[in-house]
């Protein structure tokens, strides 16, 4: 480097390097290092360069900042030229610091070739220009110049080819240094307020997290939108740059980028993947690269961003399961603390987002309010206090949003300071309920009004109709463990938010998304999602759309919206009287109205009525004759006692709603029954829900033709008395959701079987139904359940049904057809089918994940090796309703469970009568679940099983347990039970109204969290006594909970340092808790009909102690003597409960 360029490499003050690319050169090639510089940086390579001021500043000494960012350097570029040694003495002395500093150097060969560092005459004419600089410089030593030259000689470089020309070389040179050195961000970020003090809180919670078992520190950042979540995310990514060597990345959930799209970022970032390598192979083969490469990569990672979207939520679990190298960080930021703990990520490593404080907010504002002037600081306090408002914790706790703060400084923008507070008092004029607590409304409504018609109407459809699909109509509520995908899951992927909107506009859904994003693009919408979940909005936004709601005049209002029990006026106004034309929603719930009158509402399109109470118990439809979506949701039976009186609503004029294209009727009751039938006029319904209500009988025969709705697309009928439903045929090309489960007195489903487009059938709880139609033709049909329809014998069709992916079937099935070619299929479900002896073509389903049968009747299972994705298996050996055991599970008396391939990470065993054998080869067990099973050994547990929960329910016939060996009941000496094997993984054991078994010492359960031990009290004399014992101090024991044993003490409880909870109830012969030193982490203790229990513990040792509840301990000598200590340390009593609190 020419020491007439040299000013200085960085900011000595600053805490890390700014660059990992050294350019080392003689000055004589000034065009080409310019232009190779500014090449390095397109590319996120910010090069150490003499001409780059960022580099070295005037005024800084700069041999020693030349030093340092050599030092800090990951690559030395070194452009060797003939000028390189005979011009100037700096870039030999930087090379000679990269060879002792260890750094990796790239020669780059520019006028003289590899040979000439070898070359004797070239060698001679270099050390003797040493020389002589020598005799000037003491600094300069020959020999060590030498031999840093030699050093260079076997190193591999770039050597120029005049024929290819120096655009060609450069791209050379680049690409090599690509490869070395990460991309490094240089995101701006001085408008930041409080940076540095956000950052390093962040950081230091990041230092209290240990590794997960993945390798990497995981913290969550939650907080309302607009807080400032992305910002700390990208200001993180910034500060870790240069200790992590560049490899740092932040991707964002939401926008129009895709899963790829995120994946090539990461991969782009965080590892030396190249360009062609991203673009192109597919999203699978990226997943595959990452998980390659992460595992021996040092990288800091922000997920940003993440909800409840369950796409999202998938995505982002993708990222934190990789294997990460040591000392690797990843974020992950969500609204919600909720959402973090959805994705695994534990409460202790969460935080809340920093908040600003007044002097930060102040100049957030100013950044974005640009003053050209002076400003009056009164005036400016006045502006920042607009958007200083209540959390709403109860607490009366306010905060500073930095989302108003730059909405109000750029709306001030441009404007003179002195201008300031008039424009806020003009403001005012849009805050008509002058609400005080929450002023940053009107500043909203500028943004709001600036908008067209459409994109206002579409904004507040947004904010205030939740319209998800009603699927539970007959209070059925579904297992979120039941199966693959929930029926909810399956529905919204044809009916969801978008899906309304797009209807209820009369948009094509490329609009819609065009007019979302546009709203998300001006900050009122955030993250879209795909419809299946709630479309984001800041808080502010839906509180300013219920306000705006509210405050609409009658003669120009748009919208009623009146839910609980806020103020009538709309709601009666729209009953009662004209000056309601421009009125397009009404939103109305929960509340007690004369009578309903819609005649002046001729231009809604969206009704909604829920759990409103009619005194004329009439709601006529006829005026609304635009209505395009229609959900009632009368009350239901029972609820009229809170009123006084009943309301058995009467609904007119469905039939000519011909508009109508989504209709959600609820809890019909006996006054609707005959509008029910209109419902086969609507001719352009897309969506059809219909639910009766509990006081309807099943004896109410009521029939439902849908022959002219062929646009249906989703059906759910669950109605008492509903006998038949006709009309199904091949013309009704666009139904895929059809649920008539519920329909208990529904006799046929004549036409269904020609719905070849039919996605979803769910007929469980039809029991009258004796026969279905043909199914072969409904080859699109991915799930097919049949639960409960008792009278059904058979499915015709089932096994050409090849898009199959969930089956579940009835108790009647006594016989199945060759499913070997639904090799889709991933949830069986024959936990009700007592009557099959087998299960034809079960060895052929590759994809099967649940696998759930009755092995009452079934003696042929065939070899289940193929099965490699199966998850989860339930064997079950009787009726529900029944007490005959089977004869042995699947005719023999002993379950080799090595049948069940090696992949099984969930076991459920129930009334099974015979012995397990090779559980320990399941080696991916994590739970096992045995329940009233009449075994009396339990089987061997492995020491390479990964089992994380085991749970022993009703098995009365135990007698031991193989492993585990001892002649005497739990004998509390210092002699461990024999036992050769432990669970190192184990962290759950629960042990509920199960025979007597010889449990080891806790240590054989090193991980173990929670020990749940159940049983029944005896008063026998015979019976022995229980006792747990744990010789060595359990440093993961949480949760302890004893319930109905013949125990008449514990181990020492301070052996439990992690304790958090302890409940002990109905034993009545415990007599002693020992509590010989302090435990910290205590917070519940529940002390429940312990009779002869002699003394409380000292709760002086509880110090973090909030909950403490003593029932029935008659014995304890020292109970007012607790009580005295608790009201000492403030807690407080509550008779209802018999509880301590603080």
């Amino acid at each position: 480097m020419s020491r007439h360029h040299v000013q200085g490499p960085m900011d000595p003050g600053d805490p890390e390097p700014k660059h990992r690319v050294f350019l080392c050169h003689s000055g004589a090639q000034k065009g080409f290092l310019e232009q190779l510089d500014k090449d390095l940086r397109s590319v996120d390579r910010h090069p150490f360069f003499d001409k780059d001021r960022d580099s070295l500043p005037i005024g800084n000494h700069f041999p020693n900042l030349i030093f340092m960012a050599i030092e800090h350097c990951q690559v030395g570029v070194v452009v060797l030229s003939e000028e390189f040694f005979m011009q100037s003495h700096w870039p030999m002395f930087e090379v000679v610091r990269m060879v002792e500093c260890g750094r990796k150097i790239m020669p780059i060969f520019l006028g003289i070739s590899p040979g000439d560092l070898s070359n004797e005459e070239k060698l001679g004419e270099w050390k003797s220009k040493w020389e002589e600089w020598a005799m000037c410089n003491k600094r300069i030593d020959v020999p060590r110049w030498e031999s840093s030259l030699r050093y260079l000689r076997p190193l591999n470089g770039l050597v120029y080819n005049c024929v290819v020309g120096e655009v060609k070389f450069r791209e050379e040179i680049v690409k090599e240094i690509c490869k070395i050195v990460p991309a490094f961000h240089v995101w701006d970020d001085s408008h930041v307020q409080g940076r540095s003090r956000l950052s390093k809180v962040i950081q230091v919670k990041i230092k209290e997290i240990p590794a997960s078992k993945n390798g990497a520190q995981v913290v969550g950042l939650y907080g309302v939108g607009g807080i400032g979540k992305t910002t700390a995310c990208k200001s993180l990514c910034k500060d870790l740059s240069m200790e992590f060597d560049g490899r740092v990345c932040h991707v964002e959930f939401g926008g129009d980028t895709s899963e790829r799209d995120r994946m090539r970022e990461v991969l782009k970032r965080l590892t030396n993947t190249n360009n062609e390598f991203l673009h192109a192979k597919n999203l699978d083969e990226c997943w595959s690269r990452l998980k390659h490469l992460m595992q021996s990569n040092k990288v800091a990672l922000a997920i940003d961003n993440v909800s409840r979207n369950s796409k999202i939520c998938e995505e982002a679990r993708k990222y934190l399961r990789l294997e990460y190298g040591q000392g690797s960080i990843v974020m992950v930021t969500a609204r919600a603390l909720g959402e973090l703990e959805i994705l695994g990520t534990m409460r202790g490593s969460c935080l809340a987002m920093p908040e600003l404080v007044r002097d930060e907010a102040r100049a957030l504002f100013l950044y974005h309010a640009e003053p050209k002037d002076a400003v009056d600081e009164g005036v400016v306090m006045q502006c920042i206090n607009r958007c200083h408002f209540g959390k709403g914790d109860g607490k009366g706790s306010k905060h500073y949003h930095p989302l108003t703060l730059k909405v109000l400084g750029t709306q001030l923008v441009g404007r003179h300071p002195g201008e300031w507070n008039s424009q806020l008092e003009e403001e005012d004029v849009f805050n008509q309920l002058q609400e005080q607590e929450n002023p940053v409304f009107s500043i909203l409504r500028r943004s709001f009004d600036t908008l067209k018609f459409e994109y206002r109407m579409l904004f507040m459809d947004v904010a205030l109709i939740d319209n998800k699909p009603k699927l539970s109509l007959s209070r059925r509520v579904y297992d979120s463990n039941d199966g693959v995908m929930r029926n909810s899951d399956y529905l919204s992927t044809w009916y969801n938010m978008f899906e309304w909107l797009r209807m209820v506009h009369g948009i094509s859904m490329e609009e819609l998304k065009k007019r979302l994003n546009e709203l998300r693009k001006r900050s009122l919408l955030e993250e879209l999602g795909d419809g299946r979940s709630d479309i984001g909005m800041h808080d502010l936004w839906r509180e300013f759309a219920v306000m705006e709601a509210r405050l609409g005049e009658e003669e120009s209002s748009n919208w009623v919206y009146e839910v609980g029990v806020g103020r009538r006026r709309a709601a009666e106004s729209c009953m009662h009287g004209g000056g309601w034309d421009n009125l397009r929603r009404i939103r109305i719930e929960w509340r007690d109205l004369t009578c309903v009158n819609f005649t002046h509402c001729s231009k809604v399109t969206v009704l909604r009525v829920k759990g409103v109470f009619v005194s004329n118990e009439v709601l006529d439809l006829r005026p609304l004759g635009r209505l395009k979506s229609l959900e009632i949701c009368s009350l239901e039976s029972g609820m009229e006692y809170f009123r006084g009186s009943a309301c058995d609503l009467k609904v007119y004029g469905v039939g000519e709603l011909t508009n109508l294209v989504v209709l959600s009727w609820l809890n019909v009751r006996d006054g609707s029954l005959s509008a029910v039938a209109e419902i086969a006029f609507l001719t352009n319904l897309r969506i059809l829900q219909l639910g009766s209500d509990l006081s309807v009988k099943a004896t109410s025969s009521t029939t439902l033709d849908l022959q002219r709705l062929r646009y249906l697309q989703v059906v759910s009928v669950k109605f008492a008395g509903m006998v038949s439903i006709s009309g199904f045929s091949a013309m009704m090309t666009d139904l895929r959701f059809l649920d008539l489960g519920g329909c208990g007195e529904l006799k046929s489903c004549v036409g269904v079987g020609d719905v070849d487009g039919l996605e979803v059938l769910l007929l469980n709880g039809c029991g009258e139904l004796k026969e279905l139609p043909n199914l072969q033709k409904l080859r699109r049909l991915r799930k097919l359940d049949i639960r409960e329809c008792s009278s059904l014998m058979a499915v015709p069709g089932l096994g050409s049904l090849v898009s199959l992916r969930e089956l579940r079937g009835n108790r009647s099935l006594n016989e199945l057809p060759d499913m070997s070619k639904l090799a889709k299929l991933e949830v069986l479900d024959l936990s009700g089918c007592g009557e099959l002896k087998c299960i034809p073509g079960l060895g052929d389903l590759v994809a099967l994940r649940v696998l759930r049968v009755n092995c009452r009747s079934l003696h042929d299972v065939p070899n289940l090796a193929r099965l490699v994705e199966l998850d989860e298996v339930k064997v079950i050996g009787r009726f529900a309703d029944s007490l005959e055991l089977s004869c042995g599970v699947l005719g023999t008396s002993v379950l080799n469970l090595a049948m069940l391939p090696r992949s099984v990470s969930t076991l459920e065993m129930k009334w099974v009568d015979c012995e397990l054998t090779n559980l320990s080869k399941l080696t991916a067990l994590k739970s096992l679940h045995l329940w009233e099973c009449s075994f009396e050994m339990l089987p061997h547990m492995g020491r390479d099983m990964r089992l994380e929960s085991l749970r022993i329910e009703g098995c009365r016939c135990l007698r031991g347990w193989d492993g585990v060996r001892r002649v005497d009941w739990w004998v509390d000496s210092l002699v461990d039970l024999y036992c050769d094997w432990t669970l190192p993984h184990l962290k759950k054991l629960k042990w509920r109204y199960s025979g007597a078994v010889e449990l080891p010492d806790l240590s054989h359960f090193p991980l173990l969290k929670e020990l749940s031990l159940y049983h029944e009290v005896t008063s026998e004399l015979s019976c022995p006594q229980f006792l747990v014992h744990c010789h060595a101090n359990h440093t993961h024991l949480k949760e302890l909970h004893i319930s109905e044993l013949t125990i008449r003490e514990l181990p020492d409880l301070w052996k439990f340092p992690s304790l958090k909870g302890l409940r002990i109830s109905s034993c009545p012969n415990l007599t002693r808790l020992t509590v010989s030193g302090p435990l910290p982490a205590l917070r519940t203790v529940v002390l429940d009909r312990c009779s002869n229990l002699d003394a409380l513990p000292d709760i002086n040792l509880f110090p973090n102690l909030r909950h403490l509840n003593c029932h029935e301990i008659k014995a304890a000598l020292n109970v007012q003597e607790v009580h005295s200590k608790l009201i000492a340390r403030g807690f407080r009593y509550y008779d209802i409960y018999e509880s301590w609190e603080v």
